[in-house]
């Protein structure tokens, strides 16, 4: 009986002992579940974290919106673009400012005449100054724009602000679209080209389709005399007009100084005379001394027989009007 009892003491304490095991491994289960528990919580708030902010980093990205990046999402400022890069002026637009951008579409520059565009991306001096000559220093509003007589540019020279029936002006470009807004600026679309102001020679000498009438300047020593202070009237003869001439005829004339003054100068008239003034005379003496006729008919304007294919290009000491063939007197 005594056995049995200190067999029975026994194993109850080794049941009491092997409950008090369990319970204690149960114990360690379970803080260890509640370890990675909490450390999976961890780790998933600090991904949440991370991807906030990624988040916020690429929304910030997008909606940095500078002159460059809201020209280029507008799609209508291809050429612009294209002369920005060829000017080294691209990370000027997008990183500097603010800015103030008179901002030509590709439409005003296919407005400017045949072959200037290509003279001016191979001249990266003058294309400089002509972008500059759209920039202006600091954000100037709509509302602001109006109250200026005259703005000035990064290039150093003023661009002329006038209002007309409700319609504003820069220069002789209307603004088509104000305040397009951006990050470091203000853009305001323009119908126009700003052209600097630059003489007649300089502007002949940068357009390709002039390059044989800038060559004939220079064989014949005028290209100084309109570089002068003028105000003057010249009808420009283009390459292709040269070239109705025949190669034999050019060359004899390039050969012949004093003939071939002769011929430029009656193609230069001593004052501005722009198309509206044009249109009402019937001759005009030419710098030559010899009279050209002007005739106006349902056909367009002709001075000395050439017809008059482009009118009032301005320069700062004149005016051009480009013309379908060389005049001779």
């Amino acid at each position: 009986m005594r056995n049995h009892n200190v067999a029975s003491s026994y194993i109850g304490w080794c049941t009491a002992f092997a409950m008090i095991l369990l319970g204690a491994c149960a114990e360690d289960s379970t803080d260890s579940e509640n370890t990675d528990t909490t450390g999976g919580e961890t780790q998933s708030t600090e991904v949440t974290e991370e991807t906030e902010t990624e988040t916020e980093t690429e929304t910030e990205t997008e909606d940095n919106q500078s002159i460059v990046a809201v020209a280029e999402a507008s799609g209508e400022f291809t050429i612009l673009l294209t002369a920005l890069e060829v000017a080294g002026l691209t990370d000027t637009l997008a990183e500097g400012g603010p800015f103030t951008v008179f901002g030509p579409p590709d439409s005003a520059f296919d407005m400017l005449p045949s072959g200037m565009l290509d003279g001016l991306l191979e001249d990266t001096e003058l294309l400089t100054d002509i972008l500059l000559y759209h920039v202006v220093s600091g954000e100037f509003y709509g509302e602001d724009v109006v109250n200026e007589n005259l703005v000035t540019t990064l290039l150093g020279s003023d661009v002329a602000i006038s209002v007309d029936d409700g319609d504003v002006y820069v220069n002789n470009a209307q603004v088509v679209t104000a305040d397009v807004m951006a990050d470091n600026g203000v853009i305001h679309v323009v119908d126009r080209v700003l052209i600097p102001p630059m003489d007649i020679a300089t502007m002949v000498a940068t357009d390709k389709q002039f390059s044989t009438l800038a060559t004939a300047l220079e064989v014949a020593g005028l290209t100084e005399a309109l570089m002068g202070e003028g105000p003057l009237t010249v009808f420009a003869p283009t390459n292709e007009a040269f070239e109705a001439l025949g190669e034999d005829t050019i060359n004899t004339v390039l050969a012949d100084q004093k003939l071939l003054q002769s011929i430029l100068l009656y193609h230069v008239f001593n004052g501005r005379m722009v198309s509206g003034d044009l249109v009402e005379e019937s001759s005009l003496e030419m710098m030559s001394g010899v009279q050209a006729d002007v005739d106006v008919s349902d056909d367009g304007v002709s001075v000395a027989g050439s017809m008059v294919t482009a009118v009032d290009i301005p320069a700062a000491n004149g005016v051009v009007h480009v013309i379908s063939s060389v005049m001779l007197p």
